[in-house]
């Protein structure tokens, strides 16, 4: 089993001078390298997905250089922001290697974006690219139908809980994964490519996500549906969306309302624990740090042994937007918060261009649902999420470039309709 790393990161150099090949080769193999991950593997001394890590990184480099494109795009320079943040707070940190990996987490999610809009340069790459981020969902979805089967939950993890998790080895980080995949599956889907077959995916996709019952993703998805598409009424058929969650709803009502129940219900955790109410309790009890070092934060990555230190358990803080604050810093926090939103204003912005909405569409669904789930889960922080979704943000600002619909923030790339 641990064969595959060197094989993967041989595949990944094979199309280092390749930078969609390279892109979609990364995505394909990422959530299947998880398992080793999570079993704490390691690869020539470092761990698992480090050198997969670096050579994303080292093939933006020469995507730019290669395309002559650029590094500077939109709202990317927040990032680089970011990444100073994350780099000043190693003066603080206690953990130089944990510090290392999350700053390689920021570089990684940076490489994606960069390869996606400057690997891209007809609707023709887009559709190939979004095509594979589909397909990368079909061995998760497998393993994890074969673990509801077969009652075998553990398979990469030990859990609490018995929920779905594939891969993943966390069913909340696989309800996440699986959110993002279906914004590229629904694009291919408005754009009538293969319809049938990816429709089929879709539905493979929606069932898994109750599979995992994460109740935030369940929340905040719906939401950031229902919102979004009141932005696009005129284009959506939206009784098919309601014909969708309906279905969903009739078909697993069951585990969907006994998903809820448990929050009150003594018998799953053996007393009554609300785990939404636990979270806030957890958060309050971490301001005191935050306000510690509230400009510099305590470090990247040390979260974990905030955690292990002063409270005895190794969870972090589920809110991307309280561990930035803890960790790099409130300025640190603000900066992500701001490149959220100023993504979010580019995504209502486009909803002018009435031909471009069957990408600009789903994307908006992912923009609200990202800045949601951050509230309760770490997307940022997640080597496979948080990249994959600044590739899809990359992809559909080269996208809305190259169709004229994003001239204001592709500068003299593109041309107002």
């Amino acid at each position: 089993m641990s064969a595959f790393i060197p094989v993967s990161a041989a595949v990944l150099l094979m199309f280092l001078f390749s930078p969609l090949s390279l892109l979609m080769a990364y995505v394909l193999i990422r959530p299947l390298i998880q398992p080793l991950s999570m079993l704490h593997i390691t690869f020539l001394g470092l761990p698992t997905t480090t050198f997969h890590a670096l050579v994303m990184v080292v093939g933006a480099a020469i995507c730019v250089i290669k395309t002559r494109g650029r590094l500077f795009v939109g709202h990317i320079t927040l990032l680089y922001l970011l990444l100073l943040y994350s780099t000043i707070s190693f003066y603080n940190t206690s953990n130089i290697i944990q510090g290392l990996g999350g700053e390689l987490k920021l570089l990684t999610g940076i490489s994606l974006f960069l390869i996606a809009y400057n690997g891209i340069n007809q609707r023709e790459d887009a559709l190939n690219v979004l095509e594979i981020f589909s397909l990368s969902a079909v061995i998760p979805i497998l393993v994890g139908f074969y673990q509801q089967l077969s009652g075998n939950f553990t398979m990469f993890r030990d859990v609490n809980f018995p929920r779905v998790c594939s891969v993943f080895g966390v069913a909340n980080a696989y309800g996440i994964f699986l959110s993002i995949v279906s914004i590229s599956t629904l694009i291919l889907i408005l754009c009538n490519r293969r319809r049938r077959m990816y429709m089929t995916l879709m539905a493979g996709i929606l069932i898994s996500q109750i599979l995992a019952m994460n109740r935030g993703t369940w929340i905040a998805f719906t939401l950031a549906t229902a919102v979004a598409s009141l932005f696009y009424l005129r284009k959506i058929k939206i009784r098919w969306f309601v014909i969708a969650f309906a279905a969903l709803f009739i078909l697993f009502s069951g585990m969907i309302v006994s998903r809820f129940q448990a929050l009150e219900d003594p018998s799953v955790y053996g007393h009554r624990y609300n785990t939404f109410e636990g979270r806030i309790h957890y958060w309050e009890q971490l301001l005191p740090f935050i306000a510690r070092k509230p400009f510099s934060g305590h470090g990247l990555a040390s979260s974990v042994d905030i955690a292990q230190r002063y409270f005895g358990t190794k969870a972090v803080p589920h809110n991307d937007y309280l561990r930035f604050s803890l960790e790099t810093g409130i300025p640190s926090a603000m900066i992500y918060i701001g490149f959220l939103l100023m993504e979010l204003l580019r995504n209502v912005f486009v909803t002018r261009y009435d031909s471009r909405w069957k990408i600009n569409y789903p994307m908006l669904i992912l923009n609200f649902y990202i800045i949601i789930i951050s509230f309760t889960q770490n997307i940022f922080f997640n080597l496979i999420n948080f990249p994959f979704f600044l590739a899809l943000i990359g992809l559909s600002v080269k996208v809305n470039c190259l169709l004229g619909n994003g001239h204001y923030i592709c500068d003299n790339e593109g041309s107002n309709e």
